[in-house]
């Protein structure tokens, strides 16, 4: 429900039409990847065996990056598509983790929608993904080859206490030096609790 500039440059169109379905889009190895706003169960498991290296564990992202409320606008339809605020989504859970503090994201207009239900749901994806902290790097052997950025893993490090813990690679590197080529994942922990509507 909306329109795109030619004039706009292809990942301004693609970021604004992503957004609009609450997903992503990538460009790797040649090819557009398209990620939508739903769980997809995970193919591959990375184990101990498959790392190549020590992995690195970042537990918290930075407090300038976290957010609790989010306030959005949408082009009602049934108003002649003016645009309108949609009712503010805010956590009082995630506010006490911050200390109390009302950390807001606006996400603006939300681009092609008119519908305040799916702008809510975008809303609520927003914030739940934006909560995700725990983030992952993983240096993986050839055996990772085949993951792409977007795809859901899971990994099983015992000595962590992750077992089939679900990750979404949101980076992904191959790297080819003295020891060998390496496939390095960065990961953000992820499950199907934050796609539920």
């Amino acid at each position: 429900n909306g329109v795109l500039d030619t004039e706009a440059s292809p990942r301004e169109n693609l970021d604004a039409l992503s957004s609009a379905w609450g997903g992503w889009w990538a460009c790797e190895r040649g090819r557009l990847t398209l990620g939508g706003a739903v769980w997809e169960e995970p193919d591959l498991t990375i184990t101990e065996d498959m790392l190549v290296a020590g992995i690195r564990v970042i537990a918290r992202r930075p407090f300038e990056d976290q957010f609790n409320t989010v306030k959005a606008q949408f082009a009602d339809a049934t108003a002649e598509h003016v645009v309108t605020d949609l009712p503010v989504l805010a956590s009082e859970t995630y506010r006490a983790a911050d200390n109390g503090e009302r950390l807001v994201r606006d996400l603006g207009e939300l681009p092609g929608e008119t519908d305040p239900v799916r702008g809510q749901r975008l809303m609520k994806l927003a914030l739940l993904k934006g909560r995700r902290q725990r983030q992952a790097i993983l240096p993986c052997s050839l055996a990772a080859w085949g993951v792409r950025l977007g795809d859901n893993i899971r990994v099983t490090i015992p000595r962590r206490g992750w077992e089939a813990k679900a990750f979404e690679v949101t980076g992904r590197a191959v790297t080819v030096g003295p020891e060998g080529v390496q496939v390095r994942l960065t990961c953000l922990e992820t499950g199907p609790a934050i796609f539920d509507w």
